[in-house]
C-alpha cells in the first residue's frame, strides 16, 4: 500500500468516525423528555399532553402503562423539540390513588432541565384529592372517573444532570465510531495484503 493511499484511508476513516461519534453522542438530544416518578394502587394508563399552540388534543400527546400496582416507576415521556405552551397529565381513566414523587422535564440538546413544584398541580377534572406532604402528591381519582385530568402550573430550578454521565455518553459514543473507523481499516488493509500476496 502506497503512503499516498494510506493517508487517504486514514482520512477516510476519521472523517466516518468523527461523523459517527457525532450521531453518537447527539443522539436523543433533539427533543423536550417529561419524567414523571409515581406509584399507583392499581394498573393505570396514563397520557401527556403537550400545547404547543393548538391547545390541548390527542394528535399532540402520548401514553404510557402502569403495569404493576404500589411499585414506583418512572415514566418517560419524549416530545417534539418545539415551544411548549402548556402540559397536562392525565393519571390514567379509572378509580386509582396515585403518589407523584417527581416531575422533571428537560432538553438534552439544549441541557436544560426544569422541576415542577408538585404542589403547583391543580386538578382540573375526576379528581377527588389532591395532598401534598412534602415529599410526594397524593391524587385519588373519582370512583367514577373517566378522564382524571391534572394542569402542570409553573416550572422551578431541578439539579443538574450529572456531568459525569453526559461526559461518558459523549466518550462512548466517540470510542464506539473510533473502533467502527479502526475495524474498516483493518478489513481493508486485510484484504488489500491478500491481493498483493495473491499476485
Amino acid at each position: 500500500m502506497t503512503a499516498r493511499r494510506s493517508v487517504i484511508l486514514l482520512a477516510v476513516c476519521c472523517i466516518a468516525g468523527g461523523a459517527l461519534g457525532y450521531v453518537f453522542g447527539g443522539m436523543g438530544n433533539s427533543q423536550h423528555q417529561v419524567l414523571i416518578t409515581l406509584e399507583s394502587s392499581v394498573p393505570i394508563e396514563t397520557q401527556i399532553y403537550y400545547d404547543t399552540g393548538k391547545g390541548f388534543n390527542e394528535g399532540e400527546s402520548i401514553k404510557q402503562a402502569v403495569y404493576q400496582a404500589n411499585v414506583p416507576v418512572t415514566l418517560d415521556f419524549d416530545i417534539p423539540d418545539r415551544k411548549l405552551i402548556g402540559l397536562r397529565f392525565d393519571p390514567g381513566r379509572s378509580h386509582a390513588r396515585i403518589k407523584i414523587f417527581e416531575i422533571l422535564i428537560q432538553n438534552n440538546r439544549k441541557r436544560m432541565r426544569f422541576a415542577v413544584p408538585l404542589d403547583t398541580l391543580s386538578a382540573a377534572r375526576d379528581i377527588k384529592s389532591l395532598q401534598y406532604d412534602g415529599q410526594a402528591l397524593i391524587v385519588e381519582t373519582t370512583e367514577a372517573a373517566q378522564d382524571p385530568i391534572l394542569l402542570l402550573g409553573r416550572i422551578g430550578k431541578a439539579t443538574e444532570p450529572s456531568i459525569a454521565r453526559t461526559t461518558l455518553f459523549s466518550l462512548g459514543g466517540a470510542f464506539s465510531a473510533l473502533a467502527v473507523a479502526l475495524f474498516i481499516l483493518w478489513v481493508y488493509r486485510s484484504s488489500f495484503d491478500s491481493k498483493e500476496l495473491s499476485t
